[in-house]
């Protein structure tokens, strides 16, 4: 008989995929059990598990460890000097912002103070990602890489961060000759271009694609995909680490996407903006697909699955007991059929219970 479980979807704040993520939506497609035939076997260890929860932690620990290597290589004490410089022009940029908000109402004022406000936005999410990186260093695994600093340090390396602000300012110095505040003061690129070279590498490094490439061949990660899903999953993993992004399918999606959200804090999902998600065939889907949905759902929203392990027809669908366990649910049992007689049900439960 169908199941219908009711979850209360609490703990879980609202995130947003990465903007690299347009070629991972999460879906499911019949179409690539065709072309990944071989790679079924592992795709259903994997994704049909559990014990895929365990995994991703374990991914982002490794994760976590390519960040620490690289800072502590370049220098951690480069790190803290560059964060006590961004700090620094951010506190002198905002105090010029105020400055300029006494004049707002003269011309060519306010777009100066609207791209100081947009510079002090992106100096302080640089600000926020040296504080996380410099945490990870220290051993702390339980936070999440701000994709806002990533954006923003890679517009300093390309020496765009401040561009805006600056032209502004040069235009408002055209028109204000007097103006008590000179062109040094807001020379803020020759500060930071020092620090680049040891950024470039952190960012190389947190490119979401090549991380999950560079962490599934951590030995650890290997002895733990090979120990507790089996060869057929260590051979899969290998290949979906070396396939382009584009050609990765359907079901393989969900352990990307969970990967990244795991590592990166992301500001919305696909599914944020819903109260309630109704799912219908659980029994079909992988449990990665369902821990995808459960950790992206937003805080306070109804999840409701409606299953029968009796019809269950995919070769990744999922146990619904542990479904049951991953949502924390209250069950409500339909036991009347409106679309059988007795004699089909019958039938039914004999061919079942052979």
């Amino acid at each position: 008989m169908t199941e219908i479980i009711k979850a209360h979807h609490r703990h879980f704040s609202s995130r947003r995929l990465p903007s690299i993520q347009a070629g991972i939506t999460i879906g499911m497609g019949c179409q690539d059990y065709m072309q990944a035939e071989s790679a079924l076997p592992g795709i259903q260890q994997l994704h049909s598990s559990p014990l895929i929860g365990e995994l991703v932690y374990l991914l982002k620990l490794s994760a976590f460890l390519q960040v620490k290597t690289i800072v502590e290589t370049t220098s951690r004490e480069r790190f803290e000097e560059f964060s006590r410089a961004v700090e620094s022009i951010n506190t002198h940029l905002g105090s010029l912002r105020n400055r300029l908000t006494l004049r707002k109402d003269e011309p060519n004022v306010n777009p100066c103070i609207k791209a100081a406000e947009a510079s002090i936005d992106r100096l302080s999410s640089i600000l926020r990602l040296c504080k996380t990186i410099l945490s990870i260093t220290s051993g702390v695994h339980n936070t999440t890489i701000d994709l806002s600093g990533v954006e923003a340090s890679s517009l300093l390396c390309q020496g765009k961060l401040l561009r805006e602000f600056a032209q502004t300012f040069n235009t408002l110095r055209e028109k204000y000759p007097f103006w008590e505040v000179t062109r040094e003061d807001v020379s803020y690129d020759d500060q930071l271009r020092d620090y680049i070279p040891s950024l470039q590498k952190v960012l190389e490094t947190l490119d979401p694609t090549q991380l999950f490439r560079k962490v599934w061949s951590d030995p650890q990660v290997r002895n733990f995909v090979q120990q507790k899903f089996g060869e057929d999953a260590l051979s899969y993993l290998q290949a979906l680490a070396e396939r382009p992004i584009n050609e990765v399918f359907h079901d393989e999606k969900p352990l990307l996407c969970l990967f990244m959200h795991s590592v990166f804090k992301i500001d919305k999902t696909p599914v944020d903006k819903y109260a309630a998600i109704a799912i219908d065939e659980v029994q079909n889907l992988p449990y990665s697909l369902l821990l995808c949905i459960r950790r992206m759902a937003p805080q306070g929203c109804d999840i409701i699955l409606m299953a029968d392990p009796d019809q269950r027809t995919s070769l990744l669908g999922s146990d619904t007991a542990q479904v049951a366990r991953l949502f924390g649910t209250t069950e409500y049992r339909l036991t009347r059929v409106y679309r059988s007689n007795p004699h089909i049900l019958n039938a039914a439960r004999a061919l079942l219970n052979t």
